[in-house]
Formats: C-alpha cells, sequence, structure tokens
C-alpha cells in the first residue's frame, strides 16, 4: 500500500491523487523470456523515477528512501 501510495503520488506531479494514478495491474502478458526478478523490477523503477524527477539523483534516491549509492547500484 505505501509503496502503490508512493507511485502514484510520483506520478501525479500535483496535489491531488486520483484513481488514474494507481497501477491496478499489469495488462502486458507475461512471457517465459522477461525477467521478472525482484532487481529487475526495482531497476526499472529507479529509472523511471530518475526520469520523473528530472535526472536528479539526490532527488530521485530521496523519494525512493534510498542512498545515491543504492540508486546508482540499480541505475548501472
Amino acid at each position: 500500500l505505501e509503496n502503490a501510495l508512493m507511485r502514484a503520488a510520483i506520478v501525479a506531479r500535483g496535489t491531488v491523487i486520483g484513481p488514474d494514478h494507481f497501477l491496478l495491474g499489469d495488462s502486458r502478458p507475461v512471457g517465459d523470456s522477461e525477467d521478472l526478478s525482484m532487481s529487475t523490477a526495482m531497476a526499472q523503477h529507479a529509472r523511471r523515477v530518475l526520469g520523473r524527477s528530472g535526472g536528479d539523483r539526490k532527488a530521485t534516491a530521496k523519494l525512493l528512501g534510498i542512498t545515491q549509492k543504492e540508486l546508482d547500484s540499480h541505475c548501472t
């Protein structure tokens, strides 16, 4: 729940979070060759947040609740 709210707050980019800001499920089919590991998911999320923060690594790390060093390890 906390992650869903954090993601919605980032996506909303404003003061109001609406239903369209929540990811209710992934409609993409899961293929056998798709990497579903937690480390890949974390890296993808970190890169998305980094993009939304305009490349500001310090702000991204703060939003994600991790250190900049941890962010760098996810965004290699």
